[in-house]
């Protein structure tokens, strides 16, 4: 069974919309917070010696780094019964009436120069294609957006591709 029309074609208008830029300053405590809560004893993000040596100017981010740095501080009265904020999540929602259901349908990730201590990166995501499908449990919405992060010498340090499926109710 296909998508209401009119419900596509609200979803289409989406495309093109721009979420706020966002802001976040690296610094050095960061890459050794995520580091440990991660796990990850790599020294090119904790020795700078190493990472000289290694052909950086110093210490780099870790590749997958830039999903924590960049949501923003809620209060702690803000924060729900799992924890998260109320400012935490999409950018911004892509209307898609009656398909309340959300899923990641995958993320493609092209690195740019790396994220170093005192670096600003600026974020901002696009919506850039919906389309349906159909499947097995009936008619999906998929909505393409690409979220471009760049330093403060405007060089890009990342683009990201992300698919989200919206499912019916």
């Amino acid at each position: 069974m296909p998508v209401d029309p009119e419900v596509l074609a609200e979803a289409k208008a989406a495309i093109g919309l721009k979420s706020p830029v966002r802001r976040s300053e690296i610094t050095r405590k960061d890459f050794r917070r995520f580091s440990i809560a991660t796990g990850d004893k790599n020294p090119l993000w904790r020795d700078d010696e190493y990472a000289k040596e290694a052909g950086y100017e110093g210490i780099v981010a870790p590749a997958l780094f830039y999903t924590s740095f960049n949501l923003p501080d809620d209060d702690l009265d803000q924060l729900d019964h799992t924890g998260l904020g109320n400012n935490m999540g999409p950018r911004f929602e892509v209307p898609v009436r009656g398909f309340p259901g959300a899923v990641t349908g995958g993320r493609e990730l092209e690195y740019g120069v790396p994220m170093c201590p005192g670096d600003t990166i600026f974020s901002v995501e696009t919506v850039v294609d919906v389309y349906e499908k159909e499947g097995r449990a009936g008619p999906m919405i998929f909505v393409i957006s690409d979220t471009l992060y760049t330093n403060q010498r405007e060089e890009v340090v990342l683009r990201e591709r992300q698919t989200t499926i919206r499912m019916k109710e």
